[in-house]
């Protein structure tokens, strides 16, 4: 029966390890992964029980899968989820939920975030943030959108209306325009602030902090270098 003979050999090609490590003061964390040796499937989940490394101490669980090329053993893939992963972090009581996903060959290459982060009794929040990376030969072109939340400040949303361009063996981004947009202001629009980046190594920062539509702070403009 040739699906009886598919059906095993694809059992066959699939592989799982179980591994517990011991933290370097104290508890353990045990990972369980399965891979496909045949399609490049894995997935797997982290167990922490009191893992402490360092000033931080994990308990919870996260969950992982994906995909890698199985001539070139190279990530194509990536999706890793948090389940309420609590634990302490230099004193601070810290819970993370949420979830990250990678296509790495794609192009654009693409990252996603969504992410709930308490620290004590504060909640911050990233929301569909995503990143995509475009390879132009000689450059990359990179576009940010999301929603970044604060509860101190409330919400900001981030977005590009012209790409970061990165330039091939250059430190500093070339191009492009980083708009980050945040509460109402007193005159109806949204409050905003705008990156503009420029050549040779700068850029210009403007904003408009009563919501008219008019940049009524700047340009001020800075050299990426200026503080390093």
């Amino acid at each position: 029966d040739p699906g009886s003979e598919m059906l095993v050999a694809n059992t066959r090609a699939v592989q799982s390890e179980q591994r517990t490590i011991s933290g370097a003061c104290g508890g353990s964390a045990t990972y369980l992964i399965s891979a496909n040796s045949e399609t490049g499937a894995f997935s797997g989940t982290f167990t922490f029980v009191n893992y402490c490394e360092g000033a931080t101490i994990l308990n919870g669980s996260a969950t992982f899968s994906g995909t890698v090329n199985t001539d070139s053993y190279t990530p194509v893939s990536f999706t890793y989820t948090f389940q309420n992963l609590s634990g302490t972090c230099g004193g601070q009581s810290i819970v993370l939920d949420g979830s990250m996903t990678m296509n790495l060959t794609a192009s654009p290459l693409v990252v996603t975030i969504n992410l709930v982060l308490q620290e004590n009794s504060k909640t911050y929040k990233i929301e569909n943030y995503r990143m995509e990376v475009t390879e132009g030969g000689t450059y990359e072109e990179i576009d940010l959108s999301g929603r970044f939340y604060h509860p101190d400040y409330g919400y900001i949303t981030i977005s590009t209306p012209t790409a970061i361009r990165i330039d091939a063996g250059e430190s500093y981004p070339s191009d492009g325009i980083i708009l980050v947009s945040g509460n109402t202001g007193s005159e109806g629009g949204p409050t905003r602030a705008r990156m503009t980046i420029l050549p040779a190594g700068s850029y210009q920062i403007e904003a408009d902090t009563n919501g008219d539509g008019t940049y009524d702070h700047g340009p001020v403009e800075h050299q990426w270098d200026e503080n390093a």
